[in-house]
C-alpha cells in the first residue's frame, strides 16, 4: 500500500509540474491520482513526509515540488495574479452580456485560469450549460457580439480574448465520454478545472453530481461547490431570474425553426478541419450535435504531449 501511495503522490506532482504549478498539501490530497482504491489520509501524510525526508520531493512555504524546481514558486504567484485579472474580465462579460442571453443555465470558467495558472497571453475559456433543444441558438446569441467586437481569439491574437467553444444542453451534463481519454487517464484533471461564475445554484450541484465519475481516478476530489466567493465567503451565484424568462417562447414553432436554421448556418460557417475532426477515431476534442458543441481541436495534440511529459517525470 505504501508503494501505491508513493506512486500516487509522485503522479500528482508530476502532472502539475508540467505546468509549473507547485501544490499545497491539501491540493495534493484533493487531486491525488489513484485508480486503485481510496487512500487513508493518515497514511498519505506519512508517505508525503517520508518522500520529503528522502529528497524525492521538496517542501517550501507550504508548497511541494520536485528537487531543482524551486523557481516555480514564483511562477505560481505570478500566474495567480494574471488569472485574477482574467477572472475579473470573465465576470464582466457575464454581467455585460451572457447573463442576458436566453436559455443559458450556468456559466463556468475553464482551463488554466480556473485554477489560477493562466499565462499572460492566454485566452479566457468558458463552458456554458444551455436549455435543452436550444444549444445552437444559445451559442449564436452568446458569440455574435464577441465576434463583432473582435473579442474572439485568433491564431495570432489570443490574449484575454473569450473562447466560447464548449456548450452542453442541460440534459447532457456527464462529460466522461467527451473528456476522458481512454489511453491517457491522467488527463482526468481537465475535468476538474471548472470554476462556477454564474447561474442558478442548482445547476452547479447538478453538474458536479453528473460528473462523480471523476472520483474513479481522483477519489478525494470534491465534486461540489467550487465557485468564486464574495467578500462574505458566499458563492458568487446569480439567481436564475436574472436570465430572460423566455421559456414560454422557447416552445414556439418560430424558435424551433430558428434553432434548426442557426444550426445549419453555424455548421456551414465552421472551418472544414473542425467538421472533419468529428469523424476521426478516438475523437474527444470536437463534437457537433444538439446536446454538445465542443470545438477544442488542439486538445487532442496537447493531450498526447502532456501524457508523454508526464511519463517522463514518472521515470
Amino acid at each position: 500500500m505504501a508503494q501505491e501511495i508513493k506512486k500516487a503522490i509522485i503522479a500528482t506532482l508530476a502532472y502539475f509540474d508540467i505546468f509549473d504549478f507547485p501544490l499545497k498539501q491539501e491540493e495534493i490530497w484533493q487531486w491525488l491520482f489513484s485508480e486503485q482504491r481510496p487512500i487513508d489520509r493518515k497514511d498519505f501524510l506519512g508517505i508525503l513526509g517520508f518522500l520529503g525526508e528522502e529528497g524525492v520531493v521538496v517542501e517550501k512555504d507550504g508548497f511541494y515540488f520536485f528537487p531543482g524546481r524551486e523557481n516555480i514558486l514564483a511562477v505560481r504567484e505570478q500566474r495567480s495574479e494574471i488569472s485574477e485579472q482574467k477572472i475579473k474580465k470573465a465576470k464582466r462579460l457575464v454581467r455585460w452580456w451572457l447573463k442576458h442571453v436566453p436559455w443559458i443555465k450556468a456559466i463556468f470558467l475553464t482551463n488554466s485560469a480556473s485554477y489560477h495558472n493562466a499565462l499572460e497571453n492566454s485566452d479566457i475559456d468558458l463552458f456554458i450549460i444551455a436549455q435543452k433543444n436550444r444549444l445552437w441558438l444559445t451559442r449564436f446569441l452568446a458569440v455574435l457580439p464577441l465576434k463583432i467586437l473582435n473579442l474572439r481569439p485568433t491564431k495570432n491574437n489570443k490574449k484575454d480574448k473569450f473562447c466560447l467553444s464548449y456548450f452542453v444542453s442541460k440534459d447532457n451534463l456527464n462529460l466522461e465520454k467527451y473528456e476522458l481519454v481512454k489511453d491517457f487517464p491522467i488527463l482526468v484533471y481537465w475535468s476538474t478545472f471548472y470554476l462556477f461564475l454564474s447561474g442558478n445554484d442548482d445547476w452547479q450541484k447538478k453538474f458536479w453530481q453528473a460528473n462523480e465519475w471523476i472520483k474513479k481516478y481522483l477519489p478525494n476530489f470534491r465534486c461540489e461547490w467550487k465557485g468564486e466567493l464574495d467578500a462574505n465567503g458566499k458563492a458568487n451565484i446569480n439567481s436564475e431570474d436574472i436570465f430572460l424568462n423566455v421559456e414560454e417562447i422557447s416552445g414556439s414553432g418560430l424558435v424551433d425553426w430558428m434553432e434548426r436554421w442557426l444550426k445549419k448556418f453555424q455548421l456551414w460557417y465552421l472551418p472544414q478541419e473542425l467538421k472533419k475532426a468529428v469523424y476521426e477515431e478516438e475523437n474527444n476534442s470536437v463534437y457537433l450535435n444538439d446536446k454538445i458543441i465542443k470545438l477544442h481541436l488542439e486538445s487532442k495534440i496537447k493531450g498526447k504531449e502532456i501524457w508523454e511529459k508526464w511519463r517522463e517525470r514518472m521515470h
